[in-house]
């Protein structure tokens, strides 16, 4: 996150004490840095509101999205077949097509 946006949002802070900004963002990181609560709704319902510190990353998501994630970012399995601007490759026959 800018450090500029940081600070614009520590002197929000400090400016109008008891004021609510409401900041949506996937940007997880940003959440955590910023916020002294989350709230979180998921399919236009509301799912609840916790302290900042009292919440991991991991908690958020599962919020979030309703389950638990165990794999942010899984494996990528290999693929048989391989497109290419001139056609399509198969892996083992030596054609192409298209």
């Amino acid at each position: 996150m800018d450090s500029d946006v940081i600070l614009e949002f520590r002197n929000i802070s400090k400016q109008y004490p008891g004021v609510t900004v409401i900041y949506i963002s996937h940007r997880l990181e940003e959440i955590f840095e910023i916020t002294d609560r989350i709230s979180v709704l998921r399919d236009g319902k509301y799912i609840g509101t916790r302290n900042t510190g009292d919440l991991t990353q991991d908690e958020l998501i599962r919020m979030m999205v309703g389950r638990e994630i165990r794999d942010i970012f899984p494996a990528r399995e290999e693929k048989a077949e391989t497109g290419r601007r001139s056609g399509t490759r198969w892996r083992g026959t030596g054609r192409a097509s298209g």
